[in-house]
Formats: C-alpha cells, sequence, structure tokens
C-alpha cells in the first residue's frame, strides 16, 4: 500500500479547504459532468492538453499560468490527477471550480486513478486521511465515477487516457462509434479497463496482452491505423505513462504520450502539449516560473 507520508507537504502551496463548500462544489460538479457524452467533441484554435499530474500541485499551478497568460481557448487533462503526490485534493478543488466556471473551456477526461480501488491504495485515500478531509472522498468518487472516457478534439484527435480498445470478439479495434455508445456508470469493464489501462507498443501488430501491468493490452501499429483510418482521425493523444521528457512520439507521430509531474518523478522533464491551428508544440513546465499566488484567484474570482 501506498504511503502518503512519504512525501513532504508543499507548504507554502497549502490552502484551507472547507469541507462543506467543497462538498457542495463536488456534487455540482458531478451534476454538470453527468450531462457530458461518454466521449468530448471539442473544437479549438488553440488548446493546451495536460498528462498525468498525480498530486503534483507545481506543475499545475505552472499549467494555469500559461492557459491564462498566453490565452488559449480549451484546456484539457487526460486524467492521474490523483495518487502518488502530495497535492491530489488541492488540485481536485480548484480544478472543480475552474470546471464549474469555464464549462466549455476546461474538461477532465478519466484517468485509471479516478477509481474507487485505485485511489484507495496509491494515496489519495490516505491523503484525505492526513489533511483531516476523508469525509470528502466518496464526492469525489462519485464525481469521478461520471467523468467521460475519452474526447474528440478539431475532428483530427482522439483523446484519452490509456489508449484505444479491442473488441471482444476478435482480436480488432472497436470503432468510435461504439465508444460513444458506453453509457456513463457502465458495468463494462472490458472495455472500460481498456481505455484507461492500455498502452501503445512499437510492432506491427493488433493487441497483445499487457503483461507488464497486469490488466489491459498493449495496442501495436496495425491497431493504430486500423482505428484512425477507420473513424477518420489522424493521431491519439494519451497520458498514463511516465516518460522521460515530457511527451514521446511512437508510430510516426500516430500515438503521443504526455506527461506532467516532475514531484513523483523527479527524473522526468515535465511537458504539456499545445495545439495551435493543428500544430503540436511542446511546452516544458520545469522552464516556467511558478506563481503560488495565482491558484487564489480561481478559487476566489467566482
Amino acid at each position: 500500500m501506498f504511503k502518503f507520508g512519504v512525501l513532504l507537504l508543499r507548504k507554502k502551496n497549502s490552502f484551507e479547504i472547507n469541507i462543506s463548500k467543497a462538498s457542495s462544489i463536488f456534487k455540482s460538479v458531478k451534476e454538470k459532468i453527468f450531462s457530458q457524452p461518454t466521449v468530448l467533441e471539442i473544437n479549438s484554435k488553440s488548446t493546451l492538453i495536460v498528462g498525468d499530474l498525480h498530486g503534483d500541485l507545481g506543475s499545475f499551478i505552472k499549467v494555469l499560468g500559461i492557459w491564462k497568460d498566453r490565452g488559449y481557448d480549451k484546456l484539457i487533462f487526460l486524467g492521474d490527477i490523483v495518487d502518488r503526490g502530495s497535492h491530489a485534493l488541492e488540485i481536485i478543488y480548484v480544478l472543480c471550480n475552474l470546471l464549474l466556471k469555464y464549462n466549455t473551456q476546461v474538461f477532465l477526461i478519466k484517468g485509471n486513478h479516478e477509481t474507487e480501488r485505485i485511489s484507495s491504495v496509491y494515496g489519495f485515500r490516505e491523503e484525505l486521511k492526513y489533511k483531516q478531509k476523508e469525509v470528502l472522498y466518496y464526492d469525489i468518487i462519485e464525481l469521478f465515477d461520471v467523468l467521460p472516457y475519452a474526447g474528440i478534439l478539431n475532428n483530427n484527435f482522439f483523446l484519452v487516457h490509456g489508449g484505444i480498445p479491442k473488441q471482444k470478439q476478435n482480436n480488432y479495434p472497436m470503432h468510435l462509434e461504439e465508444i460513444k455508445n458506453i453509457p456513463k456508470l457502465s458495468n463494462d469493464d472490458f472495455i472500460l479497463l481498456q481505455l484507461l489501462w492500455n498502452d501503445p507498443i512499437e510492432k506491427n501488430v493488433f493487441f497483445e496482452r499487457n503483461y507488464p501491468r497486469g490488466t489491459g493490452y498493449f495496442y501495436g501499429k496495425k491497431a493504430v491505423d486500423m482505428f484512425l483510418r477507420d473513424n477518420a482521425l489522424e493521431r491519439i493523444i494519451r497520458a498514463h505513462e511516465s516518460v522521460r521528457n515530457g511527451i514521446k512520439e511512437m508510430m510516426n507521430g500516430k500515438v503521443i504520450t504526455v506527461f506532467s509531474n516532475n514531484e513523483y518523478y523527479p527524473t522526468v522533464s515535465p511537458k504539456i502539449l499545445a495545439i495551435e491551428d493543428m500544430e503540436l508544440v511542446p511546452i516544458e513546465l520545469t522552464k516556467v516560473v511558478e506563481d503560488p499566488d495565482l491558484i487564489y484567484a480561481f478559487i476566489q474570482d467566482k
């Protein structure tokens, strides 16, 4: 079991969260998100895409500064906000304020850590206990349960936490329309687990068992080519893996992994991905100055 005390709290960025107010915000966000489709359809001239944060408040604040100062239209998080790091609660609280105030600009896609099964083991629930906020845990889990599973950006990019799923009856990728038809609160773990857990592999195959993770599948070049062709898409942009340079391109740029944490993974150079008029521009977070006071603008400016 993950022990929260392994990481020290960054006191300079800590702020008190009122339990009653936070509970109300989490429930309001759940209601709004529940009405969103399983697969978001987003159009934007300029977008920031954020990979795994895992409780890294410093990187999160830098993301907000870039979004605010450079005037990007949309801000999309690919999941794994919680666990491993020390400030997942603060990030979720501020992010929910953003989801309410900027509900046509800010989006959160479900990651494999946005589940009770994982977040109760890998640090998030332990963090809430440590901060004497465990009473909020199930408000947040109920919110996580209704998060969208994926997104389509500008009819070109498939946004997902893990990857494309295989069909039950064969080794071919599931069509996008089938994914769109998965209802919220679905009990079909076969499909949902793949969207959250699958990883790309540089092999000329469709799907292979993902034995290193113990769940899900690897999807190879044949699966990616068929999925993109059949759904008239260009690329898959995903998170889910720690990549040393923050962004990793595979399969001739058809699959891009984004990783945005360097608190729990200090050897990683965390990045986010900007998409400006269809051009992909990596932004290195370590070169961005962190403004700790910025966070208050998003939770106080109603």
